[in-house]
């Protein structure tokens, strides 16, 4: 009944920058809408920051080693003050994960075992520093009206983003009571496994606990449906002509698209800064497990990505818009991105050289000896 409100933040999130990139005349506002105080979507990286730390700490060596050889049941049960950091950190941020509004998604919270698989990993890598830009000599340099729709349009985006994390936890609470149905359906042998629970609708679930019926046929119908629908193409919209529609797309000539010589992309600049790194190609971003020092390239992000981003050098997307999770994030980090790129996913290929400028938007794919030596 009160969802109405994150509308009306969006709204005036939406209005506020608007008006502060009219007062710039098209300008360039990028750089004026970082360094947020106490942006919920930082908190879950800040935090990921401090266990890192405290983890690569010689007085903690024992700890590092339980957390490889005993199982996640039996680790977070120790009774050590940085074990009992962990555990804190999934309560408060275990929802937060890649494609978080998917039920079906593994979550810190659901599966622990991917947070301490991810520390270590993290202790191995060179320490990234997280601090949220300041742009105080911009708000010295501008007149009263540019700095108040600045505190506006900043005020908007944080509560916004403050709204997403509470979304991502009621999913996490959903996310909870349909796991653990799935878990007593498994036990009572009506479902092969837990996560069989995610092929079936609420309605047909709540009819299974109280008239029991062999779902296994349907169950396994949904699943060659669903790894059939990945191999469609992911189009931003579909628009119908008077008649039924046939999704299942027959790809007539498809060729690469592939570049070779020194072309360059264009997409909206959304965080400023240079950097030259080779490309990962992100199209199922469970499968990844680190993009540390690579300039991540996918069709669309959303807020769990906050902790493939802090390893990243940039990102690039598809899709997205001067407001959307991809800028704002990398604009806290401190990292370019640049969002509404078509074709960025078909024109680069993992292991490419490319140099992007988060605040033109422009990206050149460069050649072998462009990079030597960087």
């Amino acid at each position: 009944a009160h969802w109405d409100i994150t509308l009306v933040n969006d709204l005036y999130a939406f209005v506020y920058t608007g008006l502060l990139k009219k007062s710039r005349r098209g300008g360039a506002v990028q750089a004026e809408i970082a360094g947020i105080e106490q942006i919920e979507s930082m908190r879950p990286a800040l935090a990921l920051q401090t266990l890192t730390a405290q983890l690569k700490a010689e007085e903690n060596a024992e700890i590092r080693q339980a957390m490889e050889t005993e199982s996640p049941a039996v680790f977070l049960t120790r009774q050590h003050p940085l074990v009992q950091e962990i555990v804190h950190f999934i309560h408060e941020f275990g929802d937060r994960a890649p494609e978080e509004l998917k039920l079906e998604t593994p979550t810190f919270r659901t599966h622990p075992e991917r947070l301490l698989k991810l520390l270590p990993q993290m202790c191995q890598q060179e320490e990234k520093k997280l601090a949220p830009r300041k742009f105080e000599e911009a708000e010295q340099k501008s007149d009263w009206w540019t700095n108040f729709l600045r505190k506006r349009a900043m005020t908007g985006v944080k509560y916004r983003e403050s709204s997403r994390l509470n979304r991502t936890r009621i999913y996490g609470m959903m996310r909870q009571i349909f796991r653990t149905l799935g878990q007593q359906l498994a036990e009572q042998g009506l479902l092969a496994t837990p996560d069989d629970v995610f092929y079936l609708t609420k309605e047909e679930l709540f009819e299974l606990t109280r008239k029991p019926r062999d779902v296994s046929g349907l169950i396994a119908e949904r699943r060659e449906k669903l790894e059939a629908d990945k191999e469609l193409p992911s189009f931003s919209r579909y628009v119908f002509a008077g008649q039924v529609f046939e999704k299942y797309l027959k790809p007539q000539n498809r060729t690469s698209s592939h570049n070779t010589g020194n072309q360059a992309l264009q997409g909206i600049g959304c965080s400023p800064g240079c950097v030259k790194a080779q490309v990962l190609v992100v199209e199922d971003v469970q499968e990844i497990e680190s993009a540390q020092d690579r300039i991540i390239v996918t069709k669309m992000t959303d807020p769990g990505w906050v902790y493939l981003l802090t390893q990243a050098k940039g990102v690039i997307a598809e899709q997205g818009s001067l407001l959307s999770h991809t800028a704002i994030i990398s604009r806290e980090l401190g990292i370019p991105s640049i969002v509404n790129v078509r074709g960025a996913c078909s024109q680069l290929q993992n292991g490419d050289w490319i140099e992007m400028d988060g605040l033109t938007g422009k990206i050149r794919l460069i050649k072998e000896e462009d990079h030597a030596g960087n």
